[in-house]
């Protein structure tokens, strides 16, 4: 009687274990909500591009989104009233690209997504790419400065201190931003802080541009990144830059002005490495600004719909 038993013990732990494997898949991979009733957050984000036609044919196109990041896009719209419209590849970064034989006075295009974060953030495909091969990709286009003269012995002297007081590459370049900005206590700091401020002899620089300038003086991989920070109803929304760098391997963000390290909350990467986020052929005085509106909608529905 036990014998009989013991087979159909184990189909039932198996069929169990495959059940929690199934919801644990659901939930987690296709978003679906453990509990009725439960909400999720999605954002509506709408760049808007904005050029004057030049009375020639124009073709205009826009960066999209970066794939991996913890959130993940659930629907695209285009709106191009009288323009032609496809996406394509380009240096390894995919566009939307509008063309119209030809146009004249002000142009207004419209680019809208809605994103959702991903039921596990922690999962980055952006990150988890070896290094060497965006760093080829796409820094090449960065414009970085070259430091000389006082600037450059100030750097390298920068450099070497904190480097002392480093574990890593990662604690490296967190401490080197810290120190960049105690300007009251780093005489070095406040002598480089000049070039931000356009007062050195050098080439003015971002502050972006000479924090990664000093990563790589230090022998350190970066590249640029460039996203929106998904605060709710802001119609001019403005771009923020960050910083990644290669630690074994793998890219690790990190805030050019504070110098934490990680993704921040609510960052929707848009492009990484040099690339231009807006090319505008035939026409002039061209700019695109962001929105963002979140909205709470039901997790099942938004499961079932993606």
């Amino acid at each position: 009687m036990t014998k009989g038993r013991n087979p159909l013990l184990f189909i039932v732990l198996g069929l169990t274990l495959l059940a929690c494997a199934l919801v644990g898949y659901k939930h987690l991979v296709l978003g679906f909500p453990l509990l009725p009733g439960e909400q999720t957050r999605v954002w509506d984000v709408e760049a808007q591009i904005v050029f004057r036609g030049k009375g020639e044919p124009v073709r205009a196109s826009l960066a999209m989104p970066e794939p991996g990041s913890r959130f993940r896009v659930l629907d695209t719209t285009f709106v191009s009233p009288d323009y032609g419209f496809q996406q394509v590849r380009r240096h390894d970064v995919d566009r939307a690209e509008w063309t119209r034989r030809e146009a004249s006075g002000r142009q207004t295009l419209y680019y809208k997504i809605k994103v959702q974060e991903r039921p596990s953030p922690a999962l980055d495909p952006a990150a988890a790419r070896p290094a060497a091969q965006p760093q080829q990709a796409g820094d090449s286009s960065v414009f970085l400065p070259t430091l000389s003269g006082a600037y450059q012995v100030a750097a390298e002297h920068l450099i070497r201190e904190v480097r002392k007081q480093s574990a890593d590459d990662a604690s490296f370049a967190s401490l080197l931003v810290r120190a960049l900005n105690q300007t009251d206590v780093v005489p070095d700091a406040d002598f480089l802080d000049e070039l931000t401020r356009g007062k050195g002899a050098d080439p003015s620089y971002t502050r972006t541009q000479l924090v990664m300038r000093l990563l790589q003086d230090a022998g350190l991989k970066v590249r640029l990144v460039v996203g929106i920070a998904l605060a709710s109803g802001r119609r001019a929304q403005p771009m923020v830059e960050m910083v990644e760098i290669d630690t074994a391997g793998q890219w690790q963000m990190l805030d050019p002005r504070t110098g934490e390290a990680g993704v921040p909350e609510d960052f929707l990467p848009w492009q990484r490495g040099g690339v231009s986020l807006l090319d505008v052929d035939g026409g002039e005085q061209s700019r695109v600004t962001f929105s963002a509106l979140s909205r709470s909608v039901s997790s099942k529905e938004l499961a079932v719909a993606a």
